[in-house]
This record gives C-alpha cells, structure tokens and sequence, in this order.
C-alpha cells in the first residue's frame, strides 16, 4: 500500500509524485489544509516512494522498506508527534506506540489533543502537547545530520508543526536554512499561519482542501461502516475523514444528536419545563461533552438555515432528520436562523472558557427560542469592556 491510502488529493499528490520523476525533491514540505483531510497519509506515502527498493514515484509495497514504513519502523524514517511534557522533561511511553499507530493509520486519532488516553478513546481530558526544544534539537535536527542508515533520504515527519514553541521554531529554522543533502523534513499543520513565515518561505507549500462526501462515504464502506450510516457520516464530517471516522465509533453519538435536536424542537414550541431538564442534563454531561453537543446544535442550526432558504434536501447534513427539520420549519415560518447559528457559534466558543455551563446553555436556549419566534435576539453576551448604552 503506498498512494492508495490517500483518499482524493489528486493535485497535491500528482505534484509530489512528479517531484520524484524530475529528481526535484526538495529538502522541506509544509502540508498544510483543514484537519484529517489525509496530509499524514500523503506524507507516509510519499516517504515510502522515497524509500522504496526499487525506486521510481510508485512505491511497490512489497520491499522490505515500504514494510518497514508502514509498520512505522523504518530507520530513515520517522513521525514526530507533540506530547505533554511529564516530570523532568519526561516523554509519555505511550508514544512510540501512538507512532506505530500513526502509521498503520494516518487517518485514525492518536495525538494526545484528540486521544489523551489510548485506552479509553472517550477520554477528553485536556492535555497541553508540543514540542520540547531539548527534542527539536536532538531527535528532528541532530538525526536528520546523520547519513541515511538503509535508503537514499532521511525522511522527517512533523506533525501539528504549529506548537513548536519559539526556541524550537528558531532551532528549526536555523536547520532548514543549512539541510543536509539526504533531509527531507515534512511540516504537517492545519494553521500555517501559525508558523514562522521563514519557515514557511524556506518550505514547498502543498496545499490540501476538504474532502468530497462521495469520497468519505466510500472511505467509511471500505472500513465496513454500514452504507446508510457511511453516507450520513460522511456529510456530517465536514470533508474530514478522520471526523467521519471518529463519528462512526463514536457511541455516545446518537444520544448528543437527539439532544441537540430536542434543544431546538423544545425552544420552537414553548416547552420551558423540558427545556430546563435538558439544560440540566447536557450541563451535567461534562465540559466536553457539552460542548459536542452544542456543535449537534449548531449542525442542525446550519441544515435549517440553508434548507429554509433553498429547500433542497441534497444541501443539508443530518439527512436522516428531513422530515423533522421541514416540521419545524413550518412550525416556525418566521424562525430567524442565521441568528440562531450566530448564537450557537458564539456558545461554542465560550464553552472553551471558564464559563458557568448550565448558565451559558439555559441563555443560549432562551435566545434560540426567541431567534425561532423571529424575535430580535442580539448578541449572547457583552465584554465587561462594552460601552453602557443610557436608556
């Protein structure tokens, strides 16, 4: 398996695999695009074209280095991971084998952001992960000095280059600007704006887009997902295939969804005394798991803006919820929901601060039905810094 793995991306692959047949590899790649869109995917598979036995842009798959690459135990190359610093700078020892999985996988969920615990996958606990400067020096820029140990390159892969720090940002830079002739470092982010923008000049920019829900439904159908469920995976994710895989193992899944849409239909209708419940229960759920279910809302949200605008039911995402939604929809003929997405938009983002949360959901509901009334809803909340308006 080499290209094969990588789901749509024609341009950027099509590029890479011509910069192998005009012996023009560069010495460093910036890949950059939305989040799980198959960037890491790309990158392993390119390295495994560099790497591989018998040469040329397609790597054969059957040579003991593309074995090795996509085991994650080739010598000449390695993924590079940030991770949550432990005591004295101590490494966690599960991240050889999130590396290990990474390769296997380059679509799965093995950062320590989106998976803390590896052993319990609904664990979402924050972890602050980055690149230490101490290892920016010795395991990305020391070892890409050494010679190649079995290829033709030394092949590096940095994941989430975003959160080098400044030290470890400057250390690279200095790396880049004098590389070794065998180095090839590949920079993986979903905000190159984030980098510095010498390390972005000094680097051939690749960028990735979203992927087409065709393309993720049949990703999810080669997975074994269920056909009906791959295709409502698939418009949910967002052109993100490793969303859409998330939400296919995701158990917890149904239960958020008919609570986001009950947020909604109890708002519409009136029903305070279940409203209050559900405020109660979400808000009860945890920070995390709150604020996922406040995404559902903001899903459901967006599917009623553009359906009571066009009508088509080809545009939406939760499509199994069509008939739900065009109810509403003609329950509430003057609903203002463009506002609602604004203020769903607006909870998300304080969901990600030190927000009371059953005060911020039970705000945000009244407001929702209000926006569903075709009421004037303003904004969900003021800065302390905002000016007092007399009257």
């Amino acid at each position: 398996m080499g290209w094969e793995r990588v789901v749509g991306q024609h341009r950027a692959v099509a590029a890479l695999k011509q910069s192998i047949v005009q012996d023009r590899v560069g010495h460093a790649y910036l890949f950059f695009g939305p989040p799980g869109v198959g960037k890491l995917a790309t990158a392993l598979a390119f390295g495994q074209a560099l790497l591989c036995e018998r040469g040329g842009q397609e790597p054969c798959g059957s040579c003991g280095a593309c074995h090795k690459v996509l085991r994650g135990l080739h010598a000449d190359l390695r993924i590079h991971l940030p991770y949550p610093k432990g005591k004295d700078s101590e490494r966690p020892p599960d991240l050889p084998r999130r590396i290990v999985m990474a390769a296997a996988d380059p679509y799965a969920p093995v950062d320590y952001r989106a998976r803390p615990r590896l052993d319990d996958a609904g664990d979402t606990v924050n972890k602050l992960a980055l690149y230490p400067i101490d290892y920016v020096r010795d395991e990305l820029i020391r070892a890409q000095s050494f010679r190649p140990v079995e290829g033709r390159y030394r092949v590096a892969i940095v994941t989430d280059a975003d959160l080098l720090q400044d030290q470890g940002s400057n250390a690279l830079l200095k790396g880049l600007e004098e590389p070794p002739r065998h180095a090839v470092n590949i920079l993986i982010t979903d905000r190159h704006d984030l980098l510095l923008p010498t390390i972005r000049s000094r680097c051939d920019q690749v960028r990735f887009v979203k992927l087409e829900a065709a393309d993720l439904e049949k990703a999810l159908i080669n997975r074994g997902v269920d056909m009906a469920k791959a295709a409502s995976y698939a418009r949910m994710a967002d052109g993100s295939l490793a969303r859409a895989i998330q939400l296919s193992g995701d158990v917890d899944l149904v239960g958020r969804r008919e609570m986001a849409f009950r947020v909604l239909v109890h708002a519409g209708s009136g029903e305070i005394e279940q409203l209050g419940k559900l405020v109660e229960e979400i808000a009860g759920s945890g920070r995390e798991r709150s604020k996922a279910t406040m995404l559902g809302v903001l899903d459901f949200a967006r599917d009623l803006l553009v359906y009571s605008e066009t009508g088509d039911v080809e545009r939406i995402v939760n499509v199994d919820k069509t008939d739900a939604m065009d109810a509403l929809c003609r329950r509430c003929p003057t609903a203002d929901f463009a506002a609602i997405v604004g203020l769903v938009e607006q909870g998300v983002m304080l969901s990600e601060r030190n927000v009371h949360a059953k005060l911020l959901l039970a705000t945000m509901a009244q407001r929702i039905g209000r926006a569903l009334g075709g009421r004037d809803v303003g904004p969900l909340y003021l800065p302390l810094a905002a000016p007092v308006v007399p009257g």
